[in-house]
């Protein structure tokens, strides 16, 4: 953004300082870069993928490409910076490449692995016994609970629909 801003005082040359910043701006965005990274895999982590996270994970990997991309070929090219955000922006909304199916797909990936860890499907159905000696533990049913609520919340109860025998369409979650 910045380099969008600066860009008209860029081609005047007239101001020196306007063009110091333009050559160091992408060397001095790496700590930021790195930071963010650091911010978002530590998120995944901890509370799982979802669309934001991943939108903001495929973004940060965008600046790190534009800012190489600066860095080495020291170009101020400002159609290059709009349309490499453009494409970005539409190969990661549409198709089954898109961040909507990817962080759907993981989900469901991630449920079904808990479910078996936890005993709780049996034939790639959930088990509903109330009177179940096995325990569970309480971090293990946290995620297990967001993971479903978030998955009904965003993309509609038919997505647990493989889980069930019979329709829970018109079911409220929770």
């Amino acid at each position: 953004m910045c380099i969008l801003i600066l860009h008209p005082l860029y081609l005047s040359k007239e101001n020196k300082l306007v063009d110091r910043f333009s050559r160091l701006f992408p060397a001095l965005l790496f700590p930021l870069l790195i930071l963010m990274t650091i911010g978002i895999v530590r998120r995944i982590a901890d509370y799982g993928l979802t669309i934001n996270r991943m939108y903001i994970l495929i973004l940060n990997l965008w600046f790190y490409g534009i800012s190489i991309y600066l860095f080495v070929k020291q170009s101020k090219q400002v159609k290059g910076i709009i349309i490499s955000f453009a494409a970005v922006a539409f190969l990661s909304s549409v198709g089954p490449w898109s961040v909507f199916s990817t962080t759907r797909n993981s989900l469901k990936t991630q449920l079904k692995k808990e479910l078996i860890d936890a005993h709780l499907i049996k034939k790639d159905k959930i088990i509903l016994n109330r009177n179940k000696t096995e325990k569970i533990d309480s971090l293990t049913l946290m995620r297990t609970t967001e993971t479903i609520r978030y998955l009904v919340k965003v993309y509609g109860s038919e997505s647990l629909q493989q889980y069930f025998s019979i329709s829970i369409r018109n079911k409220s979650a929770f």
